[in-house]
């Protein structure tokens, strides 16, 4: 997927930290009608799920 000007997304081929572009992560899911869940989402998922111990401390992360 090509990144928008002025936005970073994920460059494996350059060797830069991945990063996905919110227009991207958004326009996705609505193409494919799956449902999205934000990063508060998937933390309040892994917490209920006993993936990660803390959600303050995951929120804190961010």
């Amino acid at each position: 997927m090509k990144a928008r000007p002025g936005n970073r997304a994920c460059d494996r081929t350059k060797g830069k930290s991945d990063f996905l572009d919110e227009f991207d992560a958004r326009r996705i899911p609505k193409t494919y009608r799956l449902p999205r869940t934000g990063v508060i989402g998937l933390l309040i998922r892994a917490k209920k799920k006993v993936k990660i111990e803390s959600l303050k401390r995951g929120l804190a992360n961010l």
